[in-house]
């Protein structure tokens, strides 16, 4: 499949990707999101702030429609997210999933991130990229 990657701020296709999938969370808009592009449509995306404390990188969204949810779409989205990151001069970046997200928690692990501490609501994951 061919995708096409470039940073969005179309946030009415946004919007249209999370009505379809039935998102249950508030997406923040003050992210950075890097889309994917598929037969002129989007497939997913990516987001991340750097509005943090520190201006560490934070992956708060990755959303993928239904066609392409378990396929390799979201780990080229992570990567091109990671290349855009790295390029801006980060070495690594954090997330944090809730504690009754147990599916978020291994994606997390098996994508390479680490568990940095936990706290009543959630646990905060980091990853440590461009070496």
């Amino acid at each position: 499949m061919n995708y096409q990657f470039s940073i969005s701020k179309n946030y009415n296709l946004i919007d249209i990707l999370v009505n379809n999938i039935s998102l249950n969370e508030p997406i923040d808009k003050k992210c950075i999101f890097i889309q994917a592009i598929v037969d002129n449509k989007l497939a997913g995306i990516v987001g991340f702030n750097l509005f943090t404390k520190n201006k560490v990188p934070r992956l708060e969204h990755i959303i993928l429609d239904k066609p392409y949810q378990r396929t390799r779409l979201g780990i080229l989205l992570l990567k091109e997210m990671e290349k855009f990151i790295n390029e801006l001069g980060y070495k690594e970046y954090y997330s944090y999933i809730l504690n009754n997200n147990e599916r978020m928690k291994r994606y997390a692990i098996k994508w390479g991130m680490k568990l940095k501490n936990t706290c009543d609501k959630g646990s905060w994951f980091y990853k440590t990229i461009g070496e």
